[in-house]
């Protein structure tokens, strides 16, 4: 049983009100009556109504007047109206007020509970056809955001392998250079460097790949605590010196199974955020780490199972959130930052990265008093302890023929020298006109493609 229809009935004829009214509440309907047009007025903008009887003639004013007195845009109530006049204009006048239904008095019990009921059902039907329409719009807009990330991901996908050729051809390069060098400590340092920031492209391009669907993200046990660790130290370097970083660790390993690329791009978007609402004025962005226990209540609002959570807040002292934005932050290309400082990207990657671990994102803000977002992450049980450092190996030589082809001449003309420094026989093709027209000196112990 749903819960019973509301009526008001509005009349100045104080018997009639109260047989109505008795009528009515006998057939389980909630029942409001008064003889006031203007109170009624105030009534109905409350919106608290499903149908509501409107005699014509009153002395405040007539039931047609109290209808074009009302905003109708949004108004979920049904009318109905009442008259004891037989002429046909009043008919006429209901049906131009966009009346539900027009009847006359004396009316019979039968008859009112039945045109009642027949007005109710269109309200019904009409309520049905709204949320219907409501939760079109609601597929239209995932529809375009599907098709948004598909766009997006596409676009990563083609930026990260065009990239990907290039770091290819920094990195070969610079262990080539770096294996030539004759002990000179600076040049071996900057060499060096170069491998390391292009090792860190790398993960940047891994990721590109992982949001375009074209690589799997591998998980494995990792400890949040070192990850932040490591996450600010490099953030460290680029916040405002008016804003202070303040951190709280846990005192004991909190292991997840998680990617530690990923995870570190979560906090440092976070972080980088957080600084940026303070950018004006400076202020204090704090980190905390801890474990907790999320009983069913809690899980249901971060939409997590009960269990051990690790918990990354992340807040500051800046501006805060406006209420009116806060169901949109993490939507993609939204962003509040002037053009050149945010693509709106930045927590949309968080939360598909956070969903992806499992976990759950909750966000609490106030205007002029900061912004706090915490991050639940599901614990494992897992020793998450660093492992030796692997010995390096050197790589293995030969002395086969290889026919190597790839459509990045630069690419190939590294590729050759790596292998040919190593003692293989190469054959180098960037294109496959090239290749149909030569071949390889030898038997071929192996195809690069």
């Amino acid at each position: 049983m749903g819960k019973p229809a509301r009526i008001l009935i509005v009349d100045d004829d104080q018997k009639i009100l109260e047989s109505m009214r008795t009528l009515l509440q006998y057939k389980g309907y909630e029942i409001e009556t008064t003889s006031s047009p203007i109170e009624a007025r105030t009534y109905l903008n409350q919106n608290i109504f499903d149908l509501a009887l409107l005699d014509v003639m009153m002395p405040e004013m007539t039931g047609f007047e109290l209808l074009d007195s009302l905003d109708r845009t949004n108004l979920g109530t049904m009318f109905m109206i009442m008259t004891g006049e037989a002429s046909m204009e009043y008919a006429i006048e209901a049906v131009r007020k966009m009346a539900n239904d027009y009847i006359r008095k004396p009316i019979e019990p039968d008859e009112l509970l039945m045109r009642v009921e027949l007005v109710l059902k269109q309200k019904r039907i009409k309520d049905e056809k709204k949320l219907v329409e409501e939760e079109k719009k609601s597929l239209e807009k995932l529809l375009q955001h599907s098709q948004k990330m598909d766009t997006i991901g596409t676009l990563a996908g083609g930026i990260a392998h065009d990239f990907n050729n290039m770091l290819c051809i920094i990195i070969g390069s610079a262990e080539l250079a770096l294996a030539s060098v004759a002990d000179d400590g600076s040049a071996e340092e900057f060499l060096n460097k170069i491998l390391t920031a292009s090792t860190r492209a790398e993960e940047m391009v891994r990721r590109l790949l992982s949001f375009s669907r074209l690589a799997v993200s591998e998980k494995e046990p990792v400890d949040l605590n070192t990850i932040l660790d490591e996450s600010l130290k490099l953030l460290n370097p680029s916040v405002q010196t008016n804003i202070e970083i303040r951190r709280h660790f846990c005192e004991s390993a909190l292991p997840i199974m998680g990617n530690s690329t990923q995870m570190n791009q979560v906090i440092i978007n976070l972080c980088n955020n957080a600084a940026h609402a303070m950018e004006a004025s400076g202020g204090i962005l704090e980190v905390t780490l801890d474990q907790v226990t999320l009983n069913e209540k809690q899980g249901r609002c971060a939409e997590l199972e009960p269990g051990q959570y690790a918990r990354l807040s992340v807040s500051d002292t800046g501006h805060g959130i406006d209420p009116g934005i806060m169901q949109r932050i993490f939507d993609p290309y939204f962003t509040t930052k002037e053009p050149g400082k945010g693509t709106g990207m930045g927590l949309a990657m968080v939360h598909g990265i956070v969903k992806n671990h499992g976990g759950g994102i909750q966000v609490k803000s106030e205007v002029e008093s900061g912004a706090q977002f915490d991050i639940f992450l599901p614990i494992i049980a897992a020793d998450v302890s660093e492992a030796a450092a692997p010995v390096k190996k050197a790589s293995p030589k030969g002395k086969e023929s290889i026919l190597l082809v790839d459509d990045e001449e630069m690419v190939t003309d590294m590729t050759q020298v790596m292998l040919e420094e190593l003692g293989y026989q190469v054959t180098a093709f960037s294109t496959v006109k090239k290749l149909s027209g030569n071949s390889a000196s030898g038997p071929l112990s192996m195809i690069l493609l």
